[in-house]
């Protein structure tokens, strides 16, 4: 085998672990950027609990001060228009809770799946250097004994 041919093999089996390499890189990188992807989903679904919480508080605190003021004004707390107001602010305060565990909880799920599709993606990645570390071989094994 001459120098040339020698060249053109050592060439070929160095891209080939070049690919490999690459490849194995992209598979790592997007294992970690999953797992950060995981974990701040993780973080956000908390954080929507407690801010579905805070919005519970706030109502029951309204709730509070407007049951304080109607009896200061001389009515009851089982007065109907009492009642009904304070059935509309607990209601509202549901409402918000829920809104807010709902978005979070929709966010959430698309840090999941964009953690699912990031790790398919490095591994699509890891194929495809496969496919183009063959490739170099024998392009290098070609050039070498082929001509």
């Amino acid at each position: 085998m001459s120098g040339a041919g020698l060249l053109a093999l050592g060439g070929g089996l160095l891209s080939a672990y070049g690919s490999l390499q690459e490849g194995d890189a992209a598979l790592a990188l997007s294992k970690e950027r999953a797992a950060l992807l995981r974990e701040n989903a993780g973080q956000m679904q908390a954080a929507g609990q407690q801010a579905g919480e805070e919005e519970l508080r706030k109502s029951q605190l309204v709730m509070s001060r407007m049951i304080a003021v109607a009896a200061s004004s001389g009515a009851s707390a089982v007065d109907p228009t009492v009642v009904k107001i304070a059935s509309g602010i607990a209601g509202e305060g549901e409402l918000a809770a829920s809104m807010s565990r709902y978005n979070a909880d929709s966010q959430a799920r698309s840090m999941r799946i964009n953690a699912d599709m990031t790790t398919r993606e490095g591994e699509a990645k890891q194929r495809a250097s496969r496919w183009q570390a063959a490739g170099s071989l024998l392009s290098g094994g070609y050039n070498a004994f082929g001509k």
